[in-house]
């Protein structure tokens, strides 16, 4: 067995707002054993704390602003928006850098480092790109079902599984210095099924015992830090920032324009319905024999990602129906984010240059009469050569207890208690930090989700590059590393093209 130096084991979500009662409540040994000897605490996420954004700043260990990535996709000129891959990340990934000083990394299912852009020792990539190197693995690690599935709660437990295995596989077959692997599912579980109190305590209850059989395994020889890109509220509700830009005059849609088939697929009530009607006909009428399985699965795929994209407010869905010469802003991404119509830099911009920071600073100022949100302009959350391109105000509710939609409300409503989608918690600001190894203190700390890399160069002995906005967590460690750290240089990367 070969054990790597550094192990890194993501909780995609997790919550020390959940793990900490829960701890006490069913006697969790691994927790235990963390507050008991490790170093943990609350890990800043960044703004928005979604996984699309944190994790390519969890491993470049710099802010958006920096690694150009804001949202699980990128809004384009033409108002058209694609899924972001590694190839959007413009910084050198934490895996990178050590591989170029002949660290041997492996990497599994860690969101947007695929296709993987340099020489690594082995690799799986995220569950958006999928791409293997010098590794395989037979069994499929995404959930493959929706939430609302009557099979998704076995199917949960059967990933859960999976990705331990595969974890023990590596652990017995390949030789690393460096590993880091995301458990996505935590994320997923905690999204549509928090409120299901004995389901939570039966999963925790099990992952309690796979890390526990793991720290057994590897903490002779390694250090195991256990992460987590946000953490994750209970929900009230939904707020639509869409239908709160058009009830204040921000956003306007052509009055006389025929818009229902392209409203009617942000109401998933509606979108269902529709979804029945036309599975009704086809049936019915006996078309279904003449239209082949091709067919078939290439409609029932076309449909499905109809209805994923409404929730991006994607072009073809709602775009021609704007009034863009009266429309000063819009909402589109995955969370709460708002970008001013400005003209010059959007394709049917109408918001002079000499407006921009007028119209900005209105929005603002009425987003602020909102119970419980936090506002903040691009400029004052991000820095760096990408800052230009980030969404120009972005927000949270009540720490993310209130969700919010980008897609349309029918009912014109900017609160409401069911969304889109039936889902239990969303995100919030704060994730967990967990580490434990023979040099690692027992000390409660506050750190950020950019810290991560620059702690992991020093525990290789690797110069911390100057552009980095996280730290060294010397606090962790005991005096001879925090002296040896006295000791490093600090150096400067150039740009990274890709």
């Amino acid at each position: 067995m070969s054990i790597p130096k550094v192990f890194v084991l993501g909780l995609d979500g997790a919550s020390w707002k959940i793990l900490k009662p829960m701890t006490k409540e069913l006697e969790l040994k691994f927790f235990k054993t963390i507050f008991k000897k490790g170093s943990f605490g609350d890990n800043k996420s960044v703004i928005p704390p979604i996984t699309g954004t944190a994790w390519p700043s969890i491993f470049t260990g710099k802010n958006p602003g920096k690694h150009g990535v804001f949202d699980f996709i990128t809004v384009k000129d033409d108002f058209s928006t694609e899924y972001n891959s590694s190839f959007n990340v413009k910084s050198e990934f934490l895996w990178e850098t050590l591989e170029k000083n002949n660290i041997k990394c492996g990497i599994i299912n860690i969101p947007f480092s695929s296709p993987f852009r340099t020489k690594i020792t082995f690799g799986e990539g995220d569950h958006l790109t999928k791409d293997w190197v010098n590794f395989s693995w037979p069994k499929s690690t995404t959930l493959g079902i929706r939430a609302d599935n009557p099979a998704f709660e076995k199917r949960f437990f059967e990933v859960l599984d999976i990705q331990f295995k595969e974890i023990d596989f590596v652990l017995k077959n390949k030789e690393t210095d460096f590993f880091a692997i995301n458990i996505f599912i935590n994320d997923t579980i905690t999204h549509f099924r928090l409120k299901n109190k004995l389901l939570i305590k039966k999963y925790l209850l099990k992952l309690d015992k796979y890390l526990m059989d793991l720290y057994d395994k590897i903490k002779d020889e390694s250090n195991l830090f256990i992460i987590s890109d946000h953490g994750m509220h209970e929900t009230f509700g939904w707020f639509f920032t869409n239908n709160w830009l058009e009830n204040n005059g921000f956003l306007v849609f052509k009055k006389k324009k025929k818009y229902i088939f392209s409203r009617i697929f942000l109401n998933k009530k509606l979108f269902d319905k529709l979804v029945k009607i036309i599975t009704f006909m086809v049936l019915k009428t006996g078309l279904i024999k003449f239209v082949g399985i091709r067919i078939k699965k290439l409609f029932h795929r076309k449909i499905k990602t109809q209805f994923r994209d409404s929730q991006f407010l994607y072009p073809h869905i709602v775009a021609k129906n704007i009034d863009w010469k009266k429309t000063k802003a819009y909402g589109i991404g995955s969370h709460g984010v708002i970008r001013i119509n400005l003209k010059g830099r959007e394709k049917n911009g109408c918001v002079e240059q000499k407006d921009y920071e007028k119209v900005k600073n209105d929005i603002i100022k009425k987003l602020k009469k909102i119970k419980g949100i936090e506002v903040f302009k691009r400029e004052e959350i991000y820095s760096g050569k990408f800052t230009k391109q980030a969404p120009d105000i972005l927000f949270e509710i009540e720490d993310g207890q209130y969700k919010s939609a980008n897609s349309y409300n029918l009912k014109k409503k900017e609160f409401t208690k069911e969304g889109p989608n039936k889902i239990d918690a969303d995100h919030s600001i704060y994730g967990i930090f967990c580490c434990l190894g023979k040099n690692i203190v027992n000390k409660e700390i506050k750190c950020s989700i950019l810290d991560l890399t620059p702690t992991i160069l020093h525990i290789f002995n690797i110069p911390i590059p100057k552009d980095m906005d996280g730290r060294v967590l010397t606090e962790i460690f005991k005096d001879k590393r925090k002296k040896l750290f006295q000791k490093k240089k600090i150096f400067e990367v150039g740009e990274l093209s890709i």
